[in-house]
């Protein structure tokens, strides 16, 4: 069923700008810029991380940029951190090693995903705990 975007804003309890943030993303379709299909809307609002980072681009962003890939990596980028995703730096800084040391252990040994260049690793998976189990038998062994 096809509403205007304030009524479907107003039904779902949610910003118009986010809804405009979907859309810019191409998850949304709109009809004369106007209208928009309210169960399309409300199957990917229900999705609380695509919500989290809708609401946070729509905050950080006051004017939507048509900077497609900027905006598109900000949403990854939002959406990987909510599912448990870290930068390689930050496993670098945890270790007190290179940030290459980090990017190498990382597509060697643990779950990644790369976003806009960068690399990110899941944490608390499987491989993180053997990972991270190594790493303490080694300092134990050294130390």
């Amino acid at each position: 069923m096809l509403l205007t975007v304030k009524k479907v804003s107003n039904l779902l309890g949610v910003d118009t700008k986010v809804l405009r943030v979907l859309y810019k993303l191409s998850y949304l379709k709109l009809l004369h810029n106007q209208y928009v299909d309210i169960f399309q809307a409300r199957a990917l609002l229900l999705d609380e991380d695509v919500r989290y980072a809708a609401e946070a681009i729509a905050r950080d962003f006051p004017k939507l940029t048509t900077d497609k890939r900027r905006l598109k990596t900000k949403f990854a980028k939002l959406l990987l951190e909510r599912r448990g995703y870290v930068r390689t730096s930050a496993l670098a800084k945890m270790f007190g090693k290179s940030y290459q040391w980090a990017n190498v252990v990382a597509r060697r040994k643990l779950t990644t995903v790369k976003v806009g260049g960068r690399l990110y690793v899941r944490v608390g998976d499987d491989k993180w705990r053997e990972f991270v189990a190594e790493m303490e038998e080694r300092r134990q062994t050294e130390g």
